[in-house]
């Protein structure tokens, strides 16, 4: 039971980091192309 829980909570981490990587990269893109917020 332990060793299950343990899985599912390391899935909902690895999702929740893909999840800000994927963000971050989008973000990155924009401000590469210059149509991100101004600075």
């Amino acid at each position: 039971m332990t060793l299950l829980t343990g899985q599912s909570h390391r899935w909902k981490v690895a999702k929740r980091f893909q999840y800000i990587l994927l963000m971050g990269g989008r973000s990155l893109r924009v401000n590469r192309n210059g149509e991100g917020l101004s600075p």
